[in-house]
């Protein structure tokens, strides 16, 4: 089959698409001679003479750059394929090899902060200065968490929406995670055992598992965490670790509660525009730096949270809360030949915890480096610290003898550039940015194509177009995302609709809750649907208003009338057709 076209599938009405696996060098040589910089002259060159590992290596400096224009062409052209997962010569082997690399460096560095620790507190004593921070960041951790109160924790909990130690994808839904396998380390049982307690859904169900007499746990015991990797960029994948299921059901709870206390002093891990707004600001006026750190969940040394909790009698019960729903120890390995290692950090990204725990250490360590140096610590978002620039060399100094490791390449406290959550700007301005990450199926095709669409690049964005078949063409709104085509001449229009014939519609991959609209009503309801990625719905008569509307293999019939995701509407063809007007 030529790739690029439709592809019939055995299943009546199912069809599939797969995409050229050429069309990304094809349209990466054309966005390099569209923006026409030196820069990306050089990497049209690299890449046709097949020099990937250069292309993937290429850096950019933000200060060797003072004016916009020039930046954002070399901008645009270094990132574009910085995170495609399809360049030649680097493999997932090579990636995860990278990424497991890093994490054996990052628990060596977190070993040998434990010790440095352990030093300060026992021997030398901190830096000069390092002991008050250090006292001021209790303070502040102790200010913002409070009381710990079981019921709220329990109350919070739930399960995760991916795999856990037991459970792997496609079967990752409560449903699965209930009836299947149920994993958990030793030390986290009494929270389970509370929840049975507390929680009559919990014995309700779980005691439906055993008919024969009340319900006893079985539970798989195992002593930790297991060691996996997901894609980050071209040259390295990012290590995560895939904690027991009971586990992250406790964990997440925990999460909830340290996130509901942080939204109290204005630090809404919910929302990230606080950042992206300042580092938005600080790029016109200066007064802010941001700060980026490396590997940041990986060396949260044990020591570090043992040091900031374990003195204060009300933090003592969060540490011991938190000890007791962690993984003490890593897999390694693989199940039928594990490798278990007791971890030096205290807690990794796959833990249900670990980005609210960060965002609080490093809110309190960097407020209380800056109120040190009379500046202050703007926001916290994760390992995104924005603070004022006057303050900025000490934060990074305070932070390095707790062990984090500064990014230097994504930390700015001068020039016209910071970046933040995503925010890359200049001088006040927002850089358009797209990355490539894969070119798999059509929902890859039309993210690539809507990515160069907004920044600029047409002639990129056409002969990816090119690629797509008329009849699969589905424009839209810029509001409906990437399962949309995008065209910048109407991205901003307002549409209502008019009525609906035989008009198809592709909507992204996951639980959604659609809006129904009936012809002769003007009052809807919101019913439940499962679409697949990128599967086809056809509004039909023929279908009850009420009733069991949902086909199979993929494919979704519904009732006539104007369906809704959230406020965004779309059609197969362009706006301002018969079944659509452009208000």
């Amino acid at each position: 089959m030529k790739r690029g076209y439709i592809r019939k599938s055995p299943h009546k009405g199912e069809i599939g698409y797969e995409p050229d696996p050429e069309l990304w060098r094809e349209v990466a040589l054309v966005a390099y001679e569209e923006i026409d910089s030196p820069r990306s002259l050089a990497l049209a060159i690299l890449l046709r003479h097949g020099e990937f590992l250069q292309l993937a290596e290429m850096k950019i400096d933000p200060l060797s750059y003072n004016e916009r224009g020039s930046f954002q062409r070399d901008w645009m052209a270094t990132e574009l394929l910085r995170k495609f997962d399809g360049l030649p010569g680097l493999t997932p082997a090579t990636r995860k090899k990278a990424a497991l690399d890093k994490a054996a460096a990052a628990e060596l560095a977190c070993a040998e902060t434990n010790c440095r620790l352990l030093e300060y507190t026992h021997g030398s004593g901190f830096p000069t200065g390092v002991e008050g921070i250090l006292s001021n960041a209790k303070r502040k951790i102790r200010r913002v968490l409070g009381e710990y109160h079981l019921s709220e924790h329990l109350g919070k909990c739930r399960w995760g929406p991916g795999s856990d130690a037991l459970n792997k994808r496609p079967y990752v839904s409560s449903y699965h995670k209930f009836f299947g396998n149920l994993s958990a380390t030793k030390a986290v049982m009494p929270f389970i055992a509370s929840l049975l307690e507390s929680n009559h859904l919990w014995g309700t169900w779980l005691c439906a598992r055993e008919p024969d007499g009340p319900f006893s746990p079985r539970v798989s015991f195992i002593k930790g965490n297991g060691l996996a990797t997901v894609p980050k960029t071209a040259l390295t994948d990012r290590s995560i670790c895939i904690e027991p299921g009971l586990n992250v059901y406790v964990q997440l709870g925990l999460g909830s509660v340290i996130r509901s206390r942080l939204k109290r002093i204005g630090i809404d891990l919910d929302d990230q525009e606080t950042n992206r707004m300042l580092a938005l600001q600080a790029s016109e006026d200066g007064c802010f730096a941001t700060i980026d750190l490396s590997s940041a969940s990986d060396t949260i040394a044990r020591r570090l949270i043992q040091t900031l909790f374990g003195s204060d009698p009300y933090l003592t019960v969060w540490l011991r809360v938190m000890e007791a729903t962690r993984s003490p120890f890593t897999n390694w390995g693989s199940n039928k030949k594990p490798d278990w290692r007791l971890n030096h950090k205290f807690s990794s990204m796959g833990n249900g915890f670990t980005f609210e725990l960060e965002t609080l250490v490093f809110w309190a360590l960097a407020c209380s480096a800056a109120e040190e140096v009379g500046g202050e610590c703007a926001t916290v978002y994760g390992d995104d610290i924005i603070v004022s620039t006057n303050a900025y060399q000490r934060v990074c100094e305070v932070l390095e003898i707790f062990g984090f490791s500064v990014n230097k390449r994504k930390s700015f406290d001068r020039g016209y550039f910071r970046e933040s959550c995503g925010m890359n700007a200049w001088d006040g301005y927002e850089l358009p940015t797209y990355r490539l990450e894969s070119l798999n199926d059509i929902s890859d095709t039309f993210s690539f194509h809507n990515g160069l669409v907004r920044c600029g690049l047409k002639r990129a964005a056409s002969r990816v177009l090119r690629k797509i078949p008329s009849f699969l063409r589905f424009f839209g709104p810029s509001g409906a995302g990437d399962v949309v085509l995008h065209n910048s001449d109407y991205a901003s229009w307002n549409v209502t609709p008019r009525g609906v014939a035989d008009q198809w519609f592709f909507w992204a991959g996951e639980l959604k809750t659609l809006k129904f609209v009936p012809l002769e009503q003007r009052a809807g309801h919101y019913e439940p649907a499962i679409l697949h990625s990128f599967s086809s719905m056809r509004p039909s008569s023929d279908i009850p208003l009420w009733g069991d509307r949902w086909g199979t293999e993929g494919v979704v019939t519904l009732s006539e009338g104007y369906w809704t995701v959230g406020s965004s509407l779309v059609s197969r063809e362009h706006l301002g057709l018969r079944a659509w007007e452009v208000a």
